[in-house]
């Protein structure tokens, strides 16, 4: 009887999967199971039409005592207008009428049109869904270069660039190790031991006296050129105190302004709630740690100008048509992140990466008179997600002269953020597309 009554079971089981009503109930089940997978606050970004979000804040503007208070009410004027013109105009304004003090301002970007025009061509070859490059240069924080593309729309204003709308993924294990070499006594040659595949971060992996899988072990600097994310949750487990790891979020920029000229919503980084959410925090295998190209870029110049924080500089000049003078606007003081030491040992930590990780496939063919010259290091990052939602492809590299007898030769060297999403294929690699911008660039700056 009881076997009879399962194969009767599994027959009206068998019919109903047939039925064109089980069609219409699971298509019906995916929708709503999609829509309210979406969070609240990504919903009112369109994927083709996503929106520049700027802070209109008047506190983000701290006063200085040693620059004059009409600067401030010019810096705010500038901020309206570039977040009025970047969302309405889709550009930067290039002069701006300020009637209340009969005045023209004439503004002068740091953007290099001819590196830029150099983007444009090479990600236009490969065209893929998304795609957000930004180049800033080491020393001054003078933005190079911002750029965004949609496969469907060609061009688009940098709202990929400015906006925390995207998964750090494994980027954010450059402020982890930032974190963990500042503990006395950590070392990137230590062994650390993990089981499972080291792309993911299941419960069982981060238990000592698990048997499942087979144990391995890696060194610390191994784990980073591999992006081992297991290796990564226990070492943040055993040797970071609770409050550590957003502290160190903090200083590299996390939950606040980076930007002194039109003041963007900050990149997020949240405090940690157990043992696996710190764990998921630390290797970057979330959807929670949120973060721009243009942060992601800033953050990997940290580690180029010796652990300091050269914040973001759209403006060169800014010129008052009428008076016949450049005004000087008020911006934010450089901070110490981490000390030279630290920035050293992240330099070869990121160089590991291009000479036997995740992106040296990339950097294979890299110019041999270049590499000769210039000092080179990177992270890579993967995740699905985001606005506009997608497979996250992420790199982020430095490049730097060898020795201070190249600086002439090659300048001080940039920091490169690109940023990929891909929806259905992938059509190229962000490591190969830093790549190919950087030998570009020190190739120009060569032959001048």
């Amino acid at each position: 009887m009881q076997i009879r009554y399962y194969q009767q079971k599994k027959k009206r089981l068998f019919t109903f999967f047939q039925s064109p009503f089980s069609t219409l109930f699971f298509s019906f089940a995916m929708f709503f199971f999609l829509f309210y997978s979406i969070p609240d606050a990504m919903t009112q970004l369109k994927t083709e039409g996503l929106s520049l979000e700027l802070l209109n804040d008047e506190d983000y503007v701290t006063k200085k005592e040693d620059v004059d208070s009409s600067s401030f009410y010019y810096l705010n004027v500038v901020r309206q207008h570039i977040k009025d013109d970047l969302a309405q105009k889709h550009s930067f304004p290039s002069s701006i009428s300020v009637e209340d003090k009969h005045e023209t301002l004439t503004l002068t970007y740091s953007f290099d049109e001819e590196l830029t025009a150099q983007i444009k061509k090479i990600i236009g070859r490969y065209r893929p869904d998304y795609a957000s490059v930004v180049v800033l240069e080491n020393r001054t924080g003078k933005v190079l270069s911002l750029y965004d593309f949609s496969r469907k729309k060609g061009e688009i204003t940098p709202q990929l660039a400015l906006g925390p709308h995207h998964p750090a993924a494994s980027l954010i294990k450059v402020v982890t190790s930032a974190a963990l070499l500042e503990q006395s006594g950590f070392s990137t040659d230590e062994n650390f031991t993990y089981r499972g595949r080291s792309t993911t971060l299941y419960r069982y992996q981060l238990k000592p006296d698990s048997k499942r899988g087979r144990a391995r072990t890696s060194t610390f600097k191994r784990a980073f050129a591999k992006s081992n994310n297991v290796v990564f949750a226990r070492a943040a487990e055993q040797l970071l105190g609770p409050g550590d790891l957003y502290e160190m979020a903090k200083k590299f920029g996390f939950n606040e302004g980076i930007n002194y000229e039109f003041p963007l919503y900050p990149s997020v980084f949240q405090r940690s709630t157990d043992t696996y959410h710190a764990a998921e925090l630390a290797s970057g295998f979330n959807k929670e740690t949120l973060i721009s190209p243009l942060h992601a870029a800033l953050m990997v110049s940290v580690a180029a100008n010796k652990g300091k924080l050269v914040y973001p500089r759209f403006i060169d000049k800014v010129n008052l048509s009428v008076a016949g003078e450049d005004l000087i606007l008020p911006g934010q003081t450089d901070k110490q992140v981490v000390s030279s030491e630290v920035a050293k040992e992240l330099r070869e930590l990121m160089k590991r990466t291009i000479v036997e990780g995740t992106a040296r496939k990339s950097f294979r063919r890299f110019s041999r008179k270049l590499k000769g010259k210039l000092e080179m290091g990177g992270k890579t990052g993967s995740l699905t997600g985001g606005v506009p939602f997608g497979k996250r492809d992420w790199f982020i590299m430095y490049a730097l002269p060898k020795d201070e007898n190249n600086v002439e030769e090659v300048g001080h060297g940039v920091s490169i953020a690109v940023m990929l999403v891909n929806k259905k294929r992938w059509y190229v690699k962000a490591a190969y597309l830093a790549r190919k911008i950087t030998e570009y660039y020190f190739r120009r700056e060569l032959k001048q």
